[in-house]
């Protein structure tokens, strides 16, 4: 069952992903709308 595990490490690395942006997300200026991006 060596499919779970990749697919556990898939799901680590975009988990990191979205942090790392959403971490970049709160150092931009509150100017640009956060909503925009959620309903994109």
């Amino acid at each position: 069952m060596k499919r779970q595990d990749n697919v556990g490490i898939l799901v680590g690395t975009i988990f990191l992903t979205v942090a790392a942006g959403a971490g970049l997300l709160n150092r931009t200026p509150p100017r640009r709308p956060l909503r925009r991006g959620r309903q994109a």
